[in-house]
């Protein structure tokens, strides 16, 4: 119990609480309080129910409100850190040992950079600002490595902030983070590098307009491919994703 704690007390809020009582009491009366949210829906699939499950948690590190927190602390923990488990199930998968079930893990967070926004005006969209210089990543290197521990890899970073404005705002966060990504990745071997994707999904919805979900599609099929999915079965009848779009 105390492990399992430990591993995921970014995710505890009361985890400052639950500390000094952890040794001297029964983990019976260990509550972790989780922020986050879950929902499951039935899809029928041919003759057979397929369960859809989503579980997100947020981190209790670096977290606030928005425009309140950006960016990325010294320890390189980001804003807003949320933590997204998808899970496929059928609907035969009463228990984890017995059942056959799916899972994809992805993660949302602030920019790893020190950065904010001026919210002090009253204007719908606060300049974003880089509050200091960080020539060798250190933010950024300190939030990967913590995703190489947890994770592994490889760890693929996408990018939807816009590259095209006519005043910069989101696209100085886009020419801060490449070449970062570039730095770090000098560090690596070549099967653990980062590998980093930019996409103005903005942009592209007013040249293509409705083509943004088949965009995404494309892009989240290409991802899926590097990083592979979980399966609790022994054996995959199709460890490949079908190109039949009616599939």
């Amino acid at each position: 119990v105390w492990t399992r704690l430990h591993n995921c007390s970014k995710f505890v809020w009361n985890d400052q609480l639950l500390k000094p009582v952890q040794s001297v009491v029964h983990p019976d009366w260990i509550v972790p309080v989780i922020h986050g949210y879950i929902q499951q829906a039935s899809v029928p699939v041919y003759t057979c129910p397929l369960y859809l499950t989503v579980i997100a948690r947020r981190s209790q590190r670096y977290a606030g409100t928005r425009f309140l927190k950006r960016g990325a602390n010294d320890k390189g923990e980001v804003a807003n850190e949320v933590e997204t488990e998808v899970i496929a199930s059928v609907e035969s998968s009463l228990t984890l040992a017995g059942g056959r079930f799916t899972s994809y893990v992805s993660l949302r967070g602030s920019v790893p950079l020190p950065w904010s926004q001026d919210y002090t005006g009253m204007v719908p969209k606060p300049q974003i600002r880089m509050d200091r210089p960080d020539p060798y990543g250190s933010l950024a290197s300190q939030h990967f490595c913590e995703l190489f521990e947890r994770y592994g890899t490889p760890v693929l970073v996408f990018n939807l902030a816009k590259k095209y404005e006519k005043r910069p705002r989101e696209s100085i966060l886009s020419t801060e983070m490449k070449p970062v990504i570039e730095y770090l990745n000098q560090f690596l071997a070549p099967e653990h590098r980062i590998e980093y994707t930019a996409w103005d999904m903005a942009r592209f919805r007013k040249i293509h307009q409705y083509k943004v979900i088949d965009k995404l599609e494309e892009i989240a099929k290409g991802i899926l491919r590097k990083t592979g999915f979980f399966c609790n079965g022994k054996e995959l009848y199709c460890n490949q994703m079908s190109e039949d779009k009616k599939r």
